[in-house]
């Protein structure tokens, strides 16, 4: 499989990106946001020692995002690898969901999947996640 990135950079000089095995640009026309965002954790250390973040289906409601939120340390990155991600996103639906950031399509996650995310930025630094069809929001706040 073909290893993809989506990165995003955002007004207030924050990068997030989607380091993806299987999660990749929501479309081709995603462009830079105008809000904050957020996510980090230390360099160098692997997936599974990362916060993770879970989209489920509660039984018969929308996608949810558990936990909610996390607050991560800024990583300073250049390309967005597994060395360098601060969280993952770990989609356990049986469809793919649609990560969307300020409004826009930011990644598609299959089901079943799970993926690391970069970002970088100023400590206090906030992004907002949302899923498609969903009221559920994720946030991440820079430490």
């Amino acid at each position: 499989m073909r290893t993809r990135t989506h990165r995003l950079t955002l007004a207030t000089g924050i990068v997030v990106s989607a380091f993806a095995l299987g999660m990749v640009p929501a479309t081709a026309g995603s462009a830079a946001s105008s809000a904050r965002a957020a996510t980090a954790v230390s360099p160098g250390v692997a997936s599974a020692k990362l916060p993770n973040v879970v989209i489920k289906v509660p039984a018969g409601q929308p996608a949810v995002y558990r936990p909610n939120a996390e607050t991560v340390a800024p990583v300073a990155y250049t390309k967005c690898k597994a060395a360098t991600a601060v969280l993952t996103i770990t989609n356990k639906t049986t469809v793919t969901q649609i990560i969307t950031l300020d409004g826009k399509d930011f990644a598609a996650l299959p089901a079943n999947q799970k993926d690391d995310v970069c970002t970088d930025g100023p400590s206090g630094a906030q992004g907002v996640f949302h899923l498609k069809g969903s009221t559920s929001k994720l946030t991440i706040t820079l430490s």
